[in-house]
């Protein structure tokens, strides 16, 4: 996660407005809530697998940081929002998600982070399927 982080980070640091990559535009302040504070573009990259394009993920938080431990540290709501750019089966979101976190995660953060995994990976279960164009937040 750190990885990911730290690259969603890099691509948009300093950018004045919202992004847009491989054809999907981002928002460049977006709310949790109704009425909820607003959370800013942070950083926004592309996800391929081999030649595919899999999403498009925009990091969001309550103030711009140009480190991932910053960004990691920082109090208050995040999110992370995925456009996809293809159809995708439930299971396929979470063997992605799965891979993604064990490359960038230690076994001991891993073993920490188990309960929020695994109601993380409940839900994008539940999804059944997500279809081009959907954004997961």
């Amino acid at each position: 996660m750190k990885r990911i982080v730290a690259w969603a980070l890099l691509i948009a640091v300093g950018s004045a407005a919202a992004a847009e990559v491989a054809g999907v535009k981002l928002e460049d302040k977006v709310s949790i809530q109704s009425g909820g504070p607003e959370l800013v573009l942070n950083g926004a990259g592309l996800r391929t697998r081999a030649i595919f394009k899999i999403y498009v993920a925009g990091l969001y938080l309550p103030e711009k940081k140009a480190a991932a431990a910053d960004a990691i540290a920082a109090p208050g709501p995040k999110r992370v929002s995925m456009t996809l750019m293809r159809d995708l089966k439930a299971e396929d979101l979470v063997k992605a998600l799965n891979e993604g976190m064990e490359k960038n995660n230690s076994p001991a953060d891993m073993a920490r982070l188990k309960p929020q995994v695994g109601e993380l990976t409940q839900i994008m279960s539940s999804l059944g399927e997500a279809r081009k164009g959907d954004v997961i937040a």
